[in-house]
C-alpha cells in the first residue's frame, strides 16, 4: 500500500473481504499516517506494517495499491511483471503516482475509459496509446491485456456515486439499487 490516508483505509477494507492478507506493507510520506494505519489495521486484526525500504517492498510485492494524491511518481519502476498494481489515486491531470516508465510496459485496465481520458494523470502524462486501454467491459467479454505487469486505473464512475446516493436515499426496507 502506497499511501496511508482515508483512500488506503477504504481500499484494505474492500480487499479484506475475501478474508485477509498474509501481510500487508505500507508506505507513505507522512510516518503519522502510517502510524495510524498499523494501529487501524491492527485493531481489525489485519498485520500491516510500515515498510522501510519501498523498493524492497515493491520488488517483493504480489499486489501493489497506490492510494495517493500525489503530482509526482511514488512508486519506483521495480516492479515485476507478475504484478497487478490497483492504481487508485492520482485522480487529476496534473496527478501522477506511476512513472511513466511503468505504465509504458504495463498492461492497462481502467473502469471508465471516457473519465480516464481526462482524469487519469498517471496515463495521461506517459502518453498511453488509447486503443490499447482496455476497460472492465472487455475483461469481462474475455480481452486480455497485453504481457508486462496489469495495472488497473480507476477514476471513479458516475454510476457508483448514483447508486450510493440512492443506498443513502431510499428507505432503510429498500435497498436495491
Amino acid at each position: 500500500m502506497i499511501g496511508a490516508g482515508q483512500q488506503a483505509r477504504a481500499h484494505l477494507e474492500a480487499l479484506t473481504e475475501a478474508g485477509p492478507p498474509r501481510e500487508v506493507w505500507c508506505s507513505s510520506t507522512r510516518p503519522e499516517s502510517t502510524r495510524a494505519l498499523v494501529t487501524w489495521g491492527k485493531e481489525r486484526g489485519l498485520r500491516i506494517r510500515a515498510a522501510a525500504n519501498l523498493e524492497q517492498a515493491v520488488r517483493e510485492a504480489a499486489v501493489i495499491v497506490t492510494a495517493t494524491t500525489s503530482v509526482s511518481p511514488v512508486m519506483p519502476d521495480l516492479i515485476r511483471d507478475d504484478v497487478l498494481i490497483l492504481a487508485v489515486g492520482a485522480f487529476r491531470p496534473d496527478m501522477q503516482e506511476i512513472p511513466s516508465s511503468l505504465v509504458e510496459r504495463a498492461g492497462i485496465v481502467v473502469d471508465d475509459l471516457i473519465g480516464a481520458r481526462h482524469e487519469a494523470g498517471d496515463l495521461l502524462q506517459a502518453r498511453v496509446e488509447w486503443d490499447a486501454v482496455l476497460t472492465l467491459r472487455d475483461l469481462l467479454g474475455g480481452a486480455v491485456p497485453r504481457q508486462g505487469p496489469r495495472l488497473f486505473k480507476s477514476v471513479g464512475h458516475a454510476f457508483w456515486d448514483l447508486a450510493a446516493a440512492k443506498l443513502c436515499l431510499t428507505p432503510s426496507e429498500d435497498k436495491s439499487v
